[in-house]
């Protein structure tokens, strides 16, 4: 194996994607996962090719894995509000949330954040499904247990 070809070898491949990765890299880039060592796996129905990616548009990519029913396996992937917050507090819940793998976002119901009042409220959503992990997640905010 010449130099070009070590160098070029995955080091590691995200499990979620099978997009692979040089040595240095320890997450995807697409979707925020842990990476792990190797290459990719092969797809099961064509031994050695890797299955390529439905969506190349990366907004399109990221809602279909954010809200999609056959990406979660979600029940009840409609979004619902977990709390109403005023927008920085509802952007720091939707990071914590993020942080434990619940999909969630500040509803943009009442214009951009950029002309948004920071004291109005705005709700923060995630998949039906997910909710009760969220009230949780909120619940241990609001009584000090954890900090966004």
């Amino acid at each position: 194996m010449d130099e070009n070809e070590e160098i070029n070898r995955p080091a590691a491949h995200c499990p979620n994607c099978s997009a692979e990765y040089r040595a240095g890299f320890d997450t995807c880039a697409d979707c925020g996962i842990a990476l792990e060592p190797g290459s990719a796996p092969a797809a099961a129905d064509e031994p050695g090719e890797v299955p390529e990616r439905e969506d190349a548009d990366a907004w399109s990519e990221a809602t279909r894995r954010a809200w999609s029913e056959d990406a979660v396996g979600d029940d009840h992937p409609e979004p619902v509000a977990v709390a109403r917050l005023r927008l920085q507090e509802a952007m720091l819940l939707v990071g914590r949330l993020e942080e434990a793998g619940i999909p969630a976002r500040v509803d943009a119901d009442v214009g951009p954040y950029w002309v948004a009042d920071l004291n109005m409220l705005k709700a923060v959503l995630v998949p039906r499904s997910r909710l009760l992990e969220a009230e949780r997640i909120l619940e241990d905010v609001r009584t000090g247990r954890e900090r966004i």
